[in-house]
């Protein structure tokens, strides 16, 4: 296979050449609604840029209707600020827009390397206001503004992108009740609280107001390791203020966000306008701007590292013989697998580096090492984890020193994978693969190609995926316990062995995935680093869960249970309550296997494990269709499909939840037949487009009875015939069996 860069398209999934009279020239990135390529118009020689909606979103008059007003809005929209839509149109199944292809990387890409000075901070939001400001004029609202829809051009400055979720203020009355749309950080209360009627142009300020509060103090008002607590904060909980945050947030500043995030509508501006010029008055009278941002001194205060007085903020004295002494300690609990121990000693470093700036260089590395330590025992979602990576790009960019950076890019990518959130992973692989090759080091290539396999493998395109992760075998150097997981958490090597397992099983390659884990196996075996094991023990226990083998599957469960109850690994012991509880259902105690996969999946949210959630939440739908208890399935599968459509999120698991849906249905009523079906229909257009082999022959075993009974015998043996052509002649497997047997039912019919 050659080489597809991240986000782009395997050689099984060939990228189209034209739109209309629209060449594409490559891809440059996909979500979870669309592709957006790089192509060219020939009549007016300039490039472009082409936003194709998947097939699979538009198979609905809700997904077409979406689309096509997304085009119209943004025809309507003329401003410097905001991306220009020259056409829109429809070749074969694919609908698309064409708009002008901008030059530049998102605010958010940006972010993560610096923290910007109060005056570009304040001329790029009032440049943001004044776009939303247009668009709140032509009656259009965004709803998702945050840094990743903003573009920073290399000559025009912030463009404002993507007006998915926009929607016509007139039309707001008939948004569905209770339904929140958009980004959960950057959400206003009434976006979260779901009213329809109360979202307008100061929901679109609530969100700018959230941006301007990061890029005044490197992280997000409000964290919390679960949706709902999320949601509770923003709806309930009054932000900390920036100046808190960062003793040099100028007060003018502070109060112009804190206004835009009011919680009560009334409180905020009241248009994009009035912020834009407040902003534009603290540049021109200089309130604030005489305190010049360094970026060493952008500090998290909290309460280990400042005490309040009468006066103000004073540091705490620092030791630097303690801190090192901590830091040092640290690393060897790292080292050792006492991760519990390397948190604690991380965070006493932490604690008494206090603000100092001599010692700076040394807390980048206590930052990277607790961002490490955290994401082992407490999750991708602890609240310290962002602020931290965001600290140490900080210092990092202050030092100069690039090894460090990477290093948090790197573990800011296996935060995002285990997240789910795969766009951003892709975002920081290719940042990787970039100074690779400027380094020519083999250890990065290894890194970005292992970030990039597992990103697009849980995107669906595990034949890209499979490249990068065979790139990263490839180049692949075993050495001591975990020296292969200084960036990601886990072993390169066992990581990409075990995914390009589970990916060969979904392919349909049988013999290969074994071969696979094998290795997997074997290696993890030999380099004893307990994340490394709990990864491949929980794709062979899936493996084996797929395959039916009850046994090997208890069996990598178990191994699982002892290897993260063993070293506290947050993720992988709720992990190993779904598996068992998968296990213990199919061997004959249903209502026992439903209570212990629910008791993983809650641990999952807990923990903020989102990627894993997924495939949790298709966990407790299967073992309630089995134990018929459809209700709870199907709550159980509409939350993992909703998790799948969350922009940059995992859909390797879609065709899978769709099938699953519809046997729910189908358990439910006779009556929910044609739904049944058309929801089938779905999932097997998703599994052919996503080359899901072993999905799509699931799919068609799903839809060949009904077929039957409909007296479509033709079209359901040619559906069979179609699945099994993929298979190798003796591969083994249930599916397999089950669809020749299927087949000869036909044919005797037929007879």
């Amino acid at each position: 296979m050659s080489a597809a860069p991240p986000g782009g398209e395997s050689s099984r999934s060939p990228r189209p050449r034209r739109f209309g009279r629209y060449v594409v020239r490559g891809t440059i990135g996909r979500g979870g609604f669309a592709t957006v390529y790089e192509g060219f118009d020939g009549e007016l020689e300039r490039p472009v840029a082409i936003k194709v909606a998947h097939i699979g979103r538009m198979d609905s008059a809700e997904g077409r209707a979406a689309f096509v007003k997304e085009a119209r809005q943004l025809a309507r929209l003329q401003h410097p600020r905001i991306v220009t839509v020259f056409d829109a149109g429809v070749e074969g199944e694919h609908r698309y827009i064409v708009s002008a292809l901008l030059s530049g990387k998102s605010l958010l890409s940006h972010l993560k390397k610096r923290r910007p000075d109060f005056r570009e901070t304040a001329r790029t939001v009032a440049d943001v206001a004044d776009a939303l400001a247009h668009a709140h004029a032509q009656g259009v609202v965004h709803r998702d503004v945050k840094p990743s829809n903003i573009i920073l051009t290399d000559d025009r400055g912030p463009v404002l992108i993507d007006f998915g979720l926009a929607f016509n203020q007139d039309d707001a009355g008939a948004l569905a009740p209770g339904r929140a749309a958009g980004t959960p950080g950057y959400m206003s209360p009434e976006q979260i609280s779901g009213k329809g009627h109360a979202i307008g142009a100061r929901s679109d300020i609530y969100s700018l107001g959230v941006v301007l509060y990061r890029m005044l103090c490197g992280t997000l008002p409000f964290v919390a390791t679960d949706r709902e607590k999320l949601y509770r904060q923003i709806l309930e909980v009054p932000p900390e203020l920036p100046s808190r945050i960062d003793a040099a947030v100028p007060e003018a500043l502070e109060r112009i966000c804190l206004r835009a995030m009011a919680k009560d509508r009334a409180e905020r501006y009241d248009a994009a306008g009035e912020l834009a010029h407040d902003l534009r008055e603290f540049l021109r009278t200089g309130a604030g701007a005489e305190t010049e941002r360094s970026m060493g001194h952008a500090v998290f205060l909290d309460e280990s590292s400042v005490i309040e007085t009468g006066a103000g903020v004073a540091s705490v004295t620092v030791d630097p013989l303690t801190v090192r002494a901590c830091l040092q300690d640290g690393r060897e609990a790292l080292a050792n697998a006492h991760y519990l121990r390397a948190r604690q000693r991380f965070e006493t470093a932490l604690e008494a580096v206090g603000t100092s700036d001599t010692l700076a260089a040394v807390e980048v590395e206590i930052h990277i090492g607790l961002v490490h330590a955290l994401l082992l025992v407490e999750g991708p979602a602890h609240p310290l984890i962002e602020r931290s990576l965001a600290r140490a790009f900080v210092l990092a960019g202050w030092e100069g020193d690039d090894e460090s950076r990477l290093s948090a890019l790197g573990l800011a990518a296996a935060v995002a994978l285990a997240r789910g959130e795969c766009d951003s992973a892709l975002e920081v692989a290719r940042e990787l693969l970039a100074a690779a090759r400027e380094r020519e080091a083999t250890p990065l290539f290894v890194e970005a190609h292992r970030v990039a396999g597992l990103a697009l493998s849980m995107l669906g395109d595990r034949a890209a995926g499979g490249t990068h992760l065979d790139m990263a075998i490839e180049r692949y150097e075993p050495h001591e316990a975990g020296a292969g997981a200084v960036n990601g958490a886990c072993d390169a090597g066992v990581v990409s062995l075990a995914c390009l397992a589970s990916n060969f099983w979904v392919l349909g390659h049988l013999r290969l995935s074994e071969q696979r884990l094998t290795e997997a196996l074997a290696l993890a075996g030999r380099i004893e680093h307990p994340p490394s094991d709990a990864f491949v023990h929980a794709a062979a226990a899936r493996i084996h869960a797929e395959r039916r083998d009850w046994a090997g599957a208890r069996d990598a469960a178990r191994q699982l249970v002892r290897v993260a109850s063993g070293h506290a690994l947050a993720e992988w012991l709720p992990w190993s309550a779904v598996l068992d509880g998968l296990v213990t259902a199919a061997t004959g105690d249903l209502d026992e296997g439903i209570v212990r996969v629910q008791d993983g999946l809650n641990g999952l949210r807990n923990v903020g494990a989102d990627g894993s959630r997924i495939y949790a939440l298709l966990t407790l739908g299967r073992v309630c269709l089995a134990g018929a208890q459809a209700q709870r399935g199907l709550e159980a599968v509409d939350e993992a499909l909703a998790l799948c459509h969350e922009r940059g999120h995992a859909h390797e698991h879609e065709s899978e939840l769709l099938r699953i849906r519809a046997a729910l249905l189908l358990a439910s009523s006779a009556e929910f037949e044609p739904e049944a079906e058309d929801l089938l229909m779905r999932a097997h257009e998703i599994a052919r487009y996503q080359t899901a082999r072993m999905h799509e022959l699931r799919v068609v075993l799903d839809l060949v009875p009904l077929w039957m009974r409909a007296g479509r015998n033709d079209e359901a043996r040619d559906a069979i015939e179609t699945s099994l052509q993929w298979f190798e002649e003796g591969e083994s497997a249930q599916e397999l069996t089950l669809a020749q047997a299927l087949r000869a039912r036909i044919d005797e019919a037929g007879g």
